[in-house]
């Protein structure tokens, strides 16, 4: 398996067959959690604007998918593409700070 898929709500299971160890899921969590949007000051993980992250043990890639239906709360709705792109470089930078070893892609 090439890919390891981590779906957002975070579940408390983790699955045996995951390669993402539990340190790195934290970590994930803990900068989606932290991130904040800077109108609407919900976090990242509050914001729904994440999909997945899938991981590449072998080419040592994090790719994270945004959420095609945009942010679940309504109040966000209408983020510009211009505060969008802010947003996904805070994140890039928070991930690879977190991340060194990874390269971090949108898809």
């Amino acid at each position: 398996m090439l890919f390891d898929c981590y779906f957002m709500p975070m579940t408390e299971e983790i699955s045996t067959k995951n390669t993402m160890d539990k340190s790195m899921i934290l970590k994930i969590d803990s900068v989606l959690n932290r991130l904040q949007d800077a109108e609407s000051k919900l976090s990242i993980a509050e914001l729904g604007l994440i999909q997945r992250l899938r991981y590449s043990k072998t080419q040592r890639l994090l790719l994270v998918y945004t959420n095609p239906l945009g942010p679940t709360h309504g109040c966000c709705s209408l983020i510009g593409a211009a505060h969008f792109s802010a947003t996904v470089d805070r994140l890039t930078a928070e991930l690879e700070r977190e991340f060194p070893d990874l390269k971090v892609e949108f898809v």
